[in-house]
Formats: C-alpha cells, sequence, structure tokens
C-alpha cells in the first residue's frame, strides 16, 4: 500500500507529461497541416497572379507596336514654327520634338538620367523590387521624395499608354505593360523611348529638344552639370524649372550629381569640378524676335489643320526690320524726357501694316517676359479723338461737302455738354481746321447733322467690331478698340475707301514643304468712295502738318494721320499712315489709371516717328491717295488769322445754321470801341491832335 502511495505522483506526473506531449503532437500536426493549407493557397494565388499577368502581358503585347520609333514621340499636338517675310524663324509654339537616338545622346546624359532614375535598369525584368526598396529607405531618411521607385520601363509605359493619376490600379497596370515592353523591345530601345518621349518642361518633349532649347546645344555635346541639370527635370519639370526658377533646378542638380557618385559612374573629384560647373551656369535667355506676333499668328491657325503631332509652319508677313524699329522706339521715347518717372509703370504697343493689311511689325508691350498680354491685338481701349476722322468719313458719305464748315461753339444735348480740351472755342471754321485742331464740340455737332446711327453705321464698313454705341458721345471715340483694328481702319482710308483688313499669316505647310492652307484675297468691299477717302486724307494731312499731331511730321514725306486721348489720359493714341506703311501708336496702364498729361500728340505720336523715319529711309516716295477740293489752307487759317478763314467759308446749309453764321461774321467783322481805340489809324490821329492841339 505504501509502495503504490510512493510510486502514484510519478505515474501522474508521467500523466501529464504524456498529455503535453498529445496537445504537443497535435498541435504540431494541426500547424504542419495548416502550414500546408496556406501554403496550398498562397500557391493558388500565385498561379492564379501568375495566370492573370501572363495573359495580362500577352494583351499588352497587342497594343505595343513592333517598332520602338513608333513611341518616341509623345505629343499630343504638334508644334508651329512662325516665320518672318524672308523665311527666317521668329518663334516656335506648340509641343517641339526632335528625334534622338541612343549613340547621339552622349555618355553624360545616359549617365545621369540612368543614375538617378534606374540604377539596375539593364539587370530587371521591367519591376525592380530592389530598387523600389532602396527609394523608399533614401526617401525615408531623407524626408522628402528624392529617388522614384519606378523602373525606367514602368515609366515608358506610364508615358505611353497610361495616366498621371496616382492610384493603386494604375500601378499595377503597369506590371504586364512593362513586362510587355521588355518582352518586345531591347533595354537599349526602351531606353531610347524614355530619353525621347519624357517631357522636360516649355513645350520640350525628349532630350534633344530640351537640349537645344535650353542650351543651344546637341545631347552629345553637354557638360555633366547642365546633362544633370535637364536630368533633374524628369521628376517635376516645372517645378524645377530653370526658366521659373533656377536656384532649384541647381539644386536638384547637385542631387543628380551625387547621385552619379554613388552610382559609381563618376569620381569625387569629377563631382567637386562638375559643382563649380554647375555655378557656373546661367538661367537660360530665350529670345525670339515679335514674342507677342508669335503668340498671335499661332491663334490663327484654323482648327483641325494638321493631323495628331503633325509639326507645321507658317509663313507669315512680319518684317524684322520693321519689328526691331518699333520695340526701339519705344525704348528710346520711354528713356527720353518725353515720359516723367511716374508714368515709368505705363505700357505701350505699336501695329504697322503694309498699306495692303499684311502685318510688318507688332509690340504687345515693352516686356513680353513680365507680361505676355498683348496690347496690340487682345485688348479693348477707347480710341478717343482718333475716332473722328470715320465721324468726317460719315459726314462725307452723307453728302457734306469737304470745304463746307462747322460750328466750333459749346453745345448742348440734353444734359451732356461736350467742351474742348483746353476749353478753347473758334467759331465757324472749315472742317479741316476743326479736324486738324481735333475740336469735340465740332465732331459733336458734325456727328449730329448727319445722324449718330449713320456714323455707327460707317464705323462697322471700316471693320471695328464689339458693339458701338448709339449715342452722341461716340463721335468722341468712346467706343472700345484696339491697335490692330484700328490699323486695319485707317489702312482703309489709306487705300481709297477699299476695306483692308490686317493679315499675317500668308501660307501654312508641313515640314516637308507641302502647303495644306493658303491665304486668299477677300473680295473687295468700299466702306466709302474713294472720292470721299481722297477728302478725308486730304483733311488728315492738315492734322500733321498744322494741327495736333504735328510732332508725327516726317518733313517731305507725305503723311496723314489723327492723334486720340481719352477722358483723364487714361488712354493716348498716334495713328496715321505714308503712301508705304500705316502705323498705330498706343500707351496708357493696363489697370485703366489716369497717366501724368499723357496726349497722343506728344509720347505716341513720338514712338510713331521714331517707327516709321528708319523704316521709309531707304523706301521710294509713295504719293498719299488724297484728293484736292478746291480750297488751300495757310497757317493764318489753324492759328490767330482763323477768323479771317471764317469770313471765307461757305454759309451753312440750314436756315438756321446760315442765320447763326451771318451773326457770327457780324460780330466778329464789328470791332468794339477798345479795337478802334488800339488801332494804328486811331493812334495816328491821337499822335496828331497832341502835336498840332496846343
Amino acid at each position: 500500500m505504501d509502495r503504490y502511495r510512493a510510486e502514484k505522483p510519478r505515474g501522474a506526473v508521467g500523466g501529464v507529461l504524456a498529455l503535453v506531449s498529445r496537445a504537443a503532437y497535435a498541435a504540431a500536426w494541426a500547424i504542419v497541416r495548416f502550414g500546408r493549407g496556406v501554403l496550398i493557397t498562397l500557391s493558388a494565388i500565385a498561379a492564379c497572379v501568375g495566370v492573370a499577368v501572363i495573359g495580362a502581358t500577352w494583351e499588352a503585347l497587342r497594343v505595343i507596336p513592333d517598332d520602338a520609333r513608333d513611341l518616341w514621340n509623345g505629343r499630343d499636338r504638334g508644334s508651329v514654327t512662325v516665320l518672318d517675310r524672308n523665311g527666317g524663324v521668329l518663334g516656335v509654339r506648340g509641343d517641339q520634338f526632335h528625334p534622338l537616338s541612343l549613340q547621339d545622346a552622349g555618355d553624360n546624359l545616359r549617365q545621369a538620367v540612368l543614375s538617378t532614375e534606374d540604377r539596375r535598369f539593364f539587370w530587371h525584368l521591367g519591376v525592380d523590387p530592389i530598387g523600389l526598396a532602396r527609394a523608399l529607405m533614401v526617401n525615408w531618411r531623407a524626408g522628402r521624395t528624392e529617388q522614384g521607385g519606378s523602373s525606367i520601363t514602368q515609366q515608358v509605359s506610364k508615358l505611353a499608354f497610361l495616366t498621371n493619376e496616382r492610384r493603386l490600379g494604375r500601378k499595377l497596370r503597369e506590371v504586364p505593360l512593362s513586362l510587355a515592353l521588355e518582352w518586345r523591345f531591347s533595354k537599349a530601345e526602351i531606353l531610347e523611348i524614355y530619353l525621347n518621349r519624357a517631357y522636360l518642361g516649355a513645350g520640350n518633349f525628349g532630350f534633344r529638344a530640351a537640349a537645344k532649347f535650353y542650351f543651344e546645344k546637341e545631347p552629345r555635346d553637354l557638360s555633366r552639370a547642365e546633362a544633370a541639370l535637364l536630368a533633374g527635370l524628369l521628376r517635376a519639370p516645372s517645378k524645377w524649372s530653370p526658366l521659373s526658377d533656377f536656384g532649384s533646378a541647381q539644386d536638384r542638380a547637385r542631387i543628380v550629381l551625387d547621385a552619379m557618385q554613388d552610382a559609381g559612374a563618376i569620381t569625387a573629384e569629377q563631382r567637386a569640378a562638375d559643382l563649380l560647373d554647375l555655378e557656373k551656369l546661367r538661367v537660360p535667355k530665350i529670345y525670339e524676335m515679335a514674342s507677342y506676333f508669335v503668340d498671335w499668328a499661332d491663334t490663327q491657325v484654323p482648327d483641325g489643320i494638321w493631323d495628331h503631332a503633325e509639326d507645321v509652319e507658317l509663313v507669315t508677313t512680319l518684317d524684322p526690320a520693321a519689328q526691331a524699329y518699333s520695340e526701339q522706339a519705344i525704348a528710346n521715347v520711354f528713356g527720353s524726357g518725353l515720359v516723367t518717372p511716374r508714368d515709368y509703370s505705363a505700357e505701350a504697343a505699336v501695329v504697322v501694316l503694309g498699306t495692303d493689311g499684311s502685318i510688318r511689325a507688332m509690340v504687345g508691350g515693352r516686356d513680353y517676359v513680365e507680361s505676355q498680354y498683348n496690347r496690340a491685338a487682345q485688348s479693348r481701349r477707347q480710341l478717343g479723338s482718333a475716332f473722328k476722322p470715320f465721324v468726317y468719313a460719315a459726314a462725307l458719305h452723307h453728302g457734306v461737302s469737304p470745304g463746307g464748315s462747322v460750328r466750333d461753339a459749346p453745345i448742348r444735348i440734353g444734359s451732356w455738354s461736350p467742351k474742348n480740351y483746353a476749353g478753347r472755342y473758334r467759331g465757324t471754321v472749315p472742317l479741316t481746321v476743326a479736324l486738324a485742331k481735333s475740336s469735340n464740340v465740332a465732331s459733336v455737332r458734325l456727328s449730329q447733322r448727319v445722324g449718330v446711327k449713320n456714323v455707327v453705321n460707317t464705323a462697322a464698313r471700316f471693320g471695328f467690331s464689339g458693339v458701338i454705341p448709339p449715342y452722341p458721345s461716340v463721335a468722341l471715340g468712346v467706343i472700345e478698340t484696339n491697335p490692330l483694328e484700328v490699323a486695319s481702319a485707317y489702312a482703309t482710308i489709306a487705300n481709297g475707301g477699299a476695306l483692308t483688313p490686317a493679315f499675317g499669316v500668308t501660307e501654312i505647310r508641313k515640314r516637308d514643304g507641302d502647303v495644306i492652307w493658303r491665304r486668299k484675297a477677300p473680295p473687295k468691299r468700299q466702306a466709302i468712295s474713294s472720292t470721299d477717302a481722297g477728302h478725308l486724307v486730304r483733311m488728315m494731312r492738315s492734322v500733321v502738318t498744322q494741327g495736333t499731331g504735328r510732332r508725327a511730321n516726317m518733313g517731305e514725306r507725305a503723311v496723314a494721320g489723327k492723334t486720340g486721348t481719352t477722358q483723364d489720359y487714361k488712354d493716348a493714341w498716334f495713328a496715321g499712315f505714308t503712301g508705304n506703311y500705316v502705323a498705330v501708336a498706343w500707351m496708357g496702364r493696363d489697370d485703366s489709371t489716369s497717366m501724368n498729361r499723357i496726349t497722343g500728340g506728344r509720347v505716341p505720336a513720338q514712338i510713331w516717328r521714331e517707327t516709321m523715319d528708319p523704316l521709309h529711309l531707304y523706301q521710294p516716295a509713295v504719293a498719299l491717295n488724297e484728293r484736292s477740293f478746291g480750297r488751300t489752307y495757310s497757317a493764318r487759317d489753324f492759328g490767330a488769322g482763323q477768323r479771317r478763314a471764317t469770313r471765307r467759308a461757305k454759309p451753312a446749309q440750314t436756315l438756321v445754321q446760315r442765320r447763326d453764321a451771318l451773326r457770327q461774321l457780324r460780330s466778329q467783322s464789328r470791332p468794339s470801341w477798345r479795337t478802334r481805340r488800339s488801332s494804328s489809324i486811331f493812334q495816328r490821329f491821337r499822335n496828331r491832335r497832341n502835336r498840332y492841339g496846343d
């Protein structure tokens, strides 16, 4: 009994151990069975994923072309190369692309791209897990994104077939596409696609276009510093653009050089030398002549004129000499004493046309880099007194004699009472004198005589677009327009009243010379008769010779034109023409605030003159299309002797106007007692009385 009791505890321990061992065995067997199930499940999942990837890769092969060069051009639209009238390149708009082979890329560019984007490019099968893990570690340590996890093959698949959306679905679609690319093309061909298709800012697709644009070099001629700067644009071409933020572009290039050293592409000594070269680089200066005109010409291309990614050339009418003279004239005048420091912030615009309406020069502002807003073609500003020739054109068109007269005296129409500049009035004056002196009240009276609606209709026939208000104030130029439209209207006057729309593009052709569009001259249409236009030109000549536009006088070269100044000096204009060219100069502020008493006969007339003088230097003199209307005027007619001209003027047409004219003549011909007392005869009589009176 005691023995039994002594051995019982050992049996209990053994039982527990046996129970534990059986439980452990059961657990181990359960784990093995579960692991086998998991393994089978994972194997099944892997098999399904593999089959899916193989199927997706097989489907992706259907959309991938057989020739890698078919994927080089990644543009949505082609480029537009704008040529001047002599065939010179003015500028390029749209997306630029120049094909680049791997042999022509150069070692510096290849090493910079591979070191930064995909160091294991030649070792993986399209997707690089090791490179992805390394990029995650580098970015985690830096606290920012310095390396991308996508391989170059994945980036090519995204650029060629997918979008830039950051979603898991897009990343998953990259895998079969990348495998298909690796299956179809060699590594060298995939790298060529990437070097050609990558977007590098400023409308440049591919490294050859970017090298030409930023450094005016071929890719094989780039230094390591320049290649590093371009390779740095791959991640964020707008953020690290050397045009907008050159400092950030240099910082990004330093990271690229560090990556090149870390990858073993360059040594520490080479990196140090490259950093010095990088400091010596300067902001790329992208200069092109007539940038405003190039932008405008790009908008003139008809919709659908080219197919996808088609490169075309625009043959234009722009004259580089006229463009240079116009830009220099604005710079010279703003640097002279005519413009006070208060108005240095004002803007200016110039348009020069041939007499056929062809645009020879277009300056849309003082600095294209600071503002790309084209004031020559896009602005809408009040024309002021430069509209008055069209009031006189309406008067001539509706039967008013060019040798007739109009009363220059205060007038009231309802509650509106326009006034002349400086508040001076001349009484009844010839139409020529009224236009030359830019009389506001005379223009209003003339518009009332022929009818405001007739003035509006006449202006519309001259090509003024937009709504022209049929109010009495239209005679003072309250319509809104731009220099290009004004130049076209003045060209119509210069061409005998034949409508002369401005144009700048004559031909559109492919780069191989195949013409796909050519301008056709519009049918001839008269705004006013050639006779009335000739009389109007004769009247406008007096504006330059003896009126408000004398600063634009070109001596022996005949000039006709008109000044314009809007209320509170917000806009100043001079528009005029010779027998060779038509030009319009405008000055004002973009916010339409007042200038410091700048009138059209001052700064714009000077800009006009300094533009036209060198342009006519070697041009033969061409007579203006003017007509005489039977009388001539001397300097006295426009100055102190204008009263005598008034007495010689024909009386008004209506009885009321004739009566007013006679009263005016009588009051002018009857001198007052003060005038008689100060006359020479009265003085001689008084002297004689003093001599013999004692």
